[in-house]
């Protein structure tokens, strides 16, 4: 362990470690139990603000697995996390399927010790295998660290079995990509039929990664764009920027912009609290992303190399709940409003 566990251990122990001196030993890679900690199970249960935690626990069979010898690391979400996904109470954990609600809550289970001193700082897909046998990335910059974008905001609680970090929302995994998990949200089928018309679709049953900002129906509504509308559209009338800004080809959490990270190939670029990515076929043009606040994240369009920090047009990414969806090759993020219209991505302006 980093020399930020053992001070950990020795400041909340107050005892040698195993007969072999102080703590200034920094070669020990000994996870210590003391008594004098509680296991995962009494720390969650006798924590108020993890009662609905502890309730699913309860549901779906796992608190043995968590009081037993195996030194486990958690990130556990607060009550809040759950209530903005509608779960208020834990009787809402009932109309739940046992074995589903299971999976999720391993997935938030790592059958190792991993402290905040454990992670890189200023790096991102820190990768830790989790007891659903998934990919988790951990982040970490200054004094933030993240989960598959879940802010740690209640970090470091020593188990007698491990750690325990609080995080401000729980971890959204399907294990499916991209492709499916687009396919599978009836608000999003506007969005998908414009994909397969323009000759997207395919390429997010790939290998990736992908990030994809997807608008939801009402935002096609709102500009009074059909499916007749769409599927009448011929893709060889518009540039690429009208539904290929909407495709990264990178995995990005809303975390991620808080810390400093360059691909191999220069891409996505990094610049203040934004990624710009060229869009193919169309590099006159850039899609970016940036954080307007902690919690709400802006999908923009600006000309490429220009110099210029002003947008040609930009809209809001949802709420938190309907971010940071991960997939097995890339994140969904859903957008409250259509980036292009049709009209400003025609190659040749309508004549009047």
């Amino acid at each position: 362990m980093k020399k930020r566990f053992m001070k950990l251990i020795c400041f909340f122990a107050g005892v040698a470690l195993l007969g072999l001196g102080s703590c200034q030993n920094e070669d020990l890679e000994l996870f210590v139990e003391n008594k004098n900690y509680r296991n995962a199970v009494d720390f969650i249960r006798n924590n108020f603000e993890l009662t609905l935690f502890y309730a699913a626990l309860e549901r779906a069979d796992l608190l043995e697995e968590l009081q037993g010898d195996e030194l486990i690391t958690v990130f556990a979400p607060a009550n809040q996390a759950f209530r903005a996904m509608g779960i208020s109470r834990p009787a809402d954990f009932d109309r739940l399927d046992r074995d589903s609600l299971r999976f999720m809550l391993r997935y938030h289970l790592m059958g190792e010790v991993v402290f905040l001193s454990d992670i890189p700082e200023q790096s991102v897909d820190n990768r830790y295998v989790n007891k659903s046998g998934k990919e988790l990335y951990l982040a970490g910059y200054r004094d933030y660290y993240y989960v598959n974008g879940a802010e740690l905001i209640y970090p470091d609680n020593v188990l007698s079995n491990g750690v325990l970090h609080v995080i401000d929302k729980p971890l959204k995994y399907q294990e499916k990509t991209v492709q499916q998990m687009l396919a599978d949200r009836p608000d999003c089928s506007l969005f998908t039929a414009a994909l397969k018309q323009f000759g997207y679709w395919d390429r997010l049953a790939t290998e990736g990664p992908w990030v994809v900002f997807a608008p939801r129906n009402e935002a096609f509504e709102r500009h009074e764009i059909t499916l007749a509308d769409i599927e009448a559209m011929n893709p060889d009338d518009y540039l690429p920027r009208l539904f290929g800004s909407y495709l990264f080809n990178n995995r990005l959490f809303m975390s991620d912009l808080h810390v400093t990270f360059q691909s191999p190939n220069g891409y996505p670029r990094y610049n203040g609290n934004n990624v710009m990515v060229p869009i193919t076929g169309d590099e006159a043009v850039s899609s970016g992303f940036y954080l307007a606040s902690r919690s709400r994240g802006m999908l923009f369009l600006q000309t490429s190399f220009s110099g210029s920090n002003v947008p040609i047009s930009q809209v809001a990414l949802s709420a938190p709940p309907l971010t940071d969806h991960l997939a097995d090759n890339g994140v969904l993020h859903e957008v409250e409003d259509l980036l292009v219209l049709p009209a400003a991505a025609l190659r040749e302006p309508l004549q009047d």
